[in-house]
């Protein structure tokens, strides 16, 4: 096949087979590694595989609600005071990113994060997409495809629908960070239904239409409701960062929605906390705490009362990190933007253990994806995840955890490269610096890729210098002796 192919071919073969090698091997001990991982996972006490957040029940009441990760049915509920109770029908909180967020997010990786959708949810619904065109000082815009034709139904922008593209004046201006942060815009049905205790779902009193959604653009909150095809102001303010829906919790429960009022927006600067009445434009100012001005925060709004927490509910649960426990402050305000009480609490992150050092190893056994990942993966991640940490700081502590597995693997390499180079010299092909070569540079999967890229021939004893020698030629690659015929069989045709 070297014959045929030349070198050039050969390689090329090899590296198709070393890639689908590496994909398998990596498929494979993923699979393995967290099987393995999950049985350790199980074999902890149950207090440690416990995700805790907070929530309110419908009367207001805050409650610590801890979910096991691997059995949805283990499920409690207790008071900030420790009390248990029953299972509420829980309302979750608004998300709001804060000025960490813009620090962290960056340019975007791939086209599905530039993009939200959203329904008009009609009979035959009209499916808008916000897309936002990746630039760091970017745009965005809307753009409506029709559920039955599949085909393009319109565009809006900041001055409403056209059926036009958008001209560059009537595009929503948005910074990248500010998208990746307002996470909202997913249409105001996504709490508009709430759970009733006869097991159904009903809209909440004052809730808005699913088909609204909102944005952060150019300083100022938009309304978009997509079935009437038109935008709106709701509120400006400078530097505003993001926004966010709320339900109105009321403590009194004897009426009708028990407990569910109206939905509010709630839209924040870095220091600023806005509380807007999207029915009546009516807007309240309160100033963020000091301690919660730099973070995300949870806001929950419970009768005259908003509840502002700096845990990121949004990522607390599912992540892959070992079990911790973690601060969490709650704050009390007033709807004048008095504090009324702060209290501290500690709460768990079961979490999911990340695979070790030596598993991520193994399941890419090739040094330069290591050393890539060294010097380059490992410390922005570190980075993305500590905005204080620096390039050099993050470089050292990812040198400190990896370096014993790249020279593991580099030695595991380097072995299985002088052995390439030795048989390819022992079977008399050519080009064993080139193969020694693709070898070091793929690792195991390249060792892989090279033995199955041909047929081998097979190895004889010569009988003049007694030494084994391949076969596939007439002469012995050690002497020079010529091999003898064959014995004839008799079954021989000649010419």
């Amino acid at each position: 096949m070297n014959e045929q192919h030349g070198l050039p071919g050969s390689l090329l073969l090899a590296l198709l087979l070393a890639a689908g090698t590496m994909i398998v091997w990596g498929v494979v001990s993923t699979i393995c590694g967290d099987a393995i991982r999950q049985r350790q996972f199980r074999q902890r006490p149950l207090a440690e595989r416990m995700d805790e957040w907070l929530l309110l029940a419908e009367d207001g009441t805050p409650l610590i609600a801890s979910n096991s990760r691997f059995d949805s049915s283990v499920r409690r509920f207790r008071t900030l005071d420790g009390e248990q109770v029953e299972s509420p029908e829980p309302v979750w909180p608004g998300h709001l990113p804060g000025p960490d967020a813009l620090e962290r997010d960056g340019a975007p990786l791939e086209w599905s994060t530039r993009i939200r959708g959203i329904s008009d949810c009609g009979t035959a619904p009209t499916y808008w997409y916000l897309i936002h065109d990746g630039r760091p000082e970017g745009q965005a815009w809307l753009e409506g495809f029709d559920s039955d034709t599949r085909q393009c139904v319109g565009y809006i922008g900041r001055h409403g629908f056209r059926a036009s593209p958008p001209t560059p004046d009537d595009l929503f201006p948005m910074e990248w960070r500010v998208f990746q942060a307002s996470t909202h815009f997913r249409g105001a049905g996504w709490f508009a239904y709430v759970p009733s205790r006869d097991g159904n779902w009903r809209m909440g009193m004052g809730s808005l239409s699913p088909w609204i959604g909102h944005l952060v653009t150019d300083a100022r909150l938009v309304e978009v409701d997509v079935r009437e095809r038109r935008v709106r102001v709701l509120f400006e303010a400078p530097d505003l960062i993001s926004a966010t829906l709320v339900t109105c919790v009321s403590k009194d429960t004897s009426g009708p929605g028990s407990g569910f009022r109206s939905q509010f927006l709630a839209v924040r600067s870095a220091d600023r906390l806005w509380i807007v009445d999207p029915h009546t434009n009516r807007s309240q100012e309160l100033a963020i705490p000091a301690l919660l001005t730099s973070s995300a925060m949870a806001i929950f709004i419970v009768d005259d009362q908003v509840l502002l927490t700096n845990d990121d509910w949004g990522s607390v649960r599912f992540v892959e990190r070992p079990s911790r426990i973690r601060s969490v402050l709650v704050v009390w305000l007033s709807r004048d933007g008095r504090v009324l009480r702060e209290r501290s609490l500690s709460l768990r992150s079961g979490g999911y253990p990340k695979p070790g050092v030596w598993a991520l190893a193994a399941t890419v056994p090739v040094p330069i994806a290591i050393a890539v990942n060294i010097f380059i993966g490992d410390p922005l991640n570190q980075q993305e995840q500590d905005a204080g940490a620096t390039y050099v700081e993050a470089l050292t502590a990812s040198w400190g955890r990896w370096r014993g597995s790249l020279v593991a693997v580099s030695l595991l390499t380097i072995a299985a490269a002088v052995w390439c180079f030795w048989r390819h010299r022992r079977y008399a092909q050519p080009g064993a610096w080139a193969w020694c070569v693709f070898v070091l540079l793929l690792g195991v999967p390249g060792l892989i890729g090279y033995l199955l890229h041909r047929r081998w021939p097979v190895r004889e004893t010569c009988a003049a210098c007694g030494r084994r020698a391949v076969v596939d030629r007439e002469a012995c690659q050690h002497c020079g002796a010529a091999f003898p015929q064959p014995q004839p069989q008799g079954s021989e045709v000649f010419a």
